[in-house]
Formats: C-alpha cells, sequence, structure tokens
C-alpha cells in the first residue's frame, strides 16, 4: 500500500513539473514576420517564437501554419510585439494590421492566434532581426557540437552584439531590466548579451570591464564616446551604440 501511495505522489510531482515547465516556456507572438530559410524560400505572415525550443511558427496567408527549427532558418525579421509569455486557455482568433512597411515587406495584415490578455498590446513600430548561429556554453555528453540557436541581432559588423531573452520567474518583488532598458518585473524578459567575433562568442556578464579588456587601447574612444552621448554600459540598446561605433572607426581606419 506504502508502495502504491510513494508511486501516485510522484506522479503527481512529475506532472506538476510538467505543467509548470510548459507555463514558464518563453513563447513571444508578433504581428508580422519576413523569414528566410536555408533553402532560400522566403515567407510571411504572423510569427509565434519558442524562443527556449528554437522553434517558429509562421501563419500564412490561408490560414495554413508553418513550423520550422533554428537549423532551417538562415534568417528573419518581425514586427508588432504582442506577448512574452507563454498564453494561457484563453484566446481569440482576430485580424490587425501590421501598419507601415520596410525592407522587409510586413504590411500586411493575416489572423494570428493571441492571448486574450495581450490585445491592444501592440508595437508596430519596431523591426526586430533574428538569425541562427551555431553556439555552444561547453561541450557536453549530451551536446558535443555546438547547437543552432535564434539570436536577436542588436548591432553587426566585425563586432556583433547579439541577444537571447529568459523569462523572469517568481514572486513580484523579482525584476531585471529587460531588452528595451525597461525594468522587468516577473512574466516579463531578462536579456543575455554576447559579443560576436569570428564564430567566437563572449558573454557580457561585466559589459564595461569585459569591453574594455576587448577593446584594450580603443576602450578609451567608447567611454569618450558614451559619455558625450549620455550612453551606459548597462543597457542592451547603449550598449548596440557603442559597439557599432567602433565598428565605424574599425571601418574609418581600414579605408584610410
Amino acid at each position: 500500500m506504502r508502495q502504491i501511495v510513494t508511486l501516485l505522489l510522484l506522479s503527481g510531482l512529475a506532472l506538476c513539473s510538467a505543467r509548470v515547465y510548459a507555463q514558464t516556456q518563453l513563447i513571444q507572438h508578433f504581428a508580422g514576420s519576413t523569414v528566410i530559410t536555408t533553402t532560400g524560400d522566403t515567407l510571411r505572415g504572423p510569427l509565434v517564437l519558442h524562443v527556449d525550443k528554437n522553434v517558429l511558427m509562421v501563419t500564412m496567408p490561408d490560414g495554413a501554419i508553418k513550423t520550422f527549427p533554428a537549423s532551417s532558418i538562415s534568417v528573419f525579421a518581425v514586427k508588432g510585439n504582442l506577448s512574452h509569455y507563454a498564453p494561457g486557455r484563453t484566446g481569440t482568433q482576430i485580424n490587425r494590421p501590421a501598419f507601415g512597411g520596410s525592407q522587409w515587406g510586413m504590411g500586411v495584415a493575416h489572423s494570428a492566434f493571441i492571448p486574450r490578455h495581450h490585445l491592444g498590446k501592440f508595437d508596430t513600430t519596431q523591426v526586430r532581426i533574428y538569425r541562427t548561429y551555431y553556439w555552444q556554453k561547453k561541450p557536453t555528453a549530451y551536446s558535443p557540437r555546438p547547437m543552432p540557436m535564434f539570436f536577436e541581432e542588436l548591432t553587426t559588423g566585425p563586432v556583433s552584439l547579439l541577444q537571447r531573452e529568459t523569462l523572469v520567474l517568481g514572486g513580484p518583488g523579482l525584476s531585471g531590466t529587460n531588452a528595451r532598458g525597461v525594468l522587468a518585473l516577473a512574466g516579463g524578459t531578462r536579456p543575455k548579451l554576447y559579443l560576436y567575433t569570428k564564430d567566437k562568442f563572449v558573454q557580457l556578464v561585466h559589459p564595461k570591464s569585459q569591453l574594455k579588456k576587448h577593446y584594450g587601447q580603443q576602450a578609451k574612444q567608447l567611454i569618450q564616446y558614451a559619455r558625450a552621448n549620455k550612453l551606459t554600459f548597462v543597457f542592451p540598446h547603449h550598449l548596440a551604440q557603442i559597439i557599432a561605433y567602433s565598428n565605424s572607426l574599425a571601418a574609418s581606419a581600414k579605408n584610410d
């Protein structure tokens, strides 16, 4: 009898753990997207990005939904951020336009499944670019090779600043700084930033000291530029401006 009770308790705990995991995955919904696959195909439509699984889903104009892993995607652009976390059971099927065009051609409205509690929270102004990179923190027996993962490109060049967002878990007292430099409470997102140069990733845990080490003597110019433009080494969009400036210096030096 005790064995049966123990098994039931363990089964219940496993089920609860599975539900908690499903509810805490970072899933982002976008009103419009342009996706380029590794075979050269171009797709457009509302997009759902499963950040933790490195999978995206595109809703086609005819309503069909196509799913792609990161290994099948070269680059994609999104516009109209609708949500930052896994939707609940309630939702609705709506049509909303993504106003304004861009080089990615995201100006056509399609229907998309959107969590009901996120209706009306549209950001139709910013285009965000994601690309598949092969990344590996350290080789393990389960992951001996780099894995394809989606990274948002905040700035690109000889030195690129890449980002992956993670979900902020816990009670209302827990918070962090999200990708837009805004305080993120539990249920929001927190960025993980990476310097990328010549197939090498460096995670930025202490950005200012790490950038000083990376740039050496040029770091003084970057600090002066940051001060002159009221930029900090804390917010991702500030760091993107600083690194873009360093890339412009490198380009100028190469042309001289």
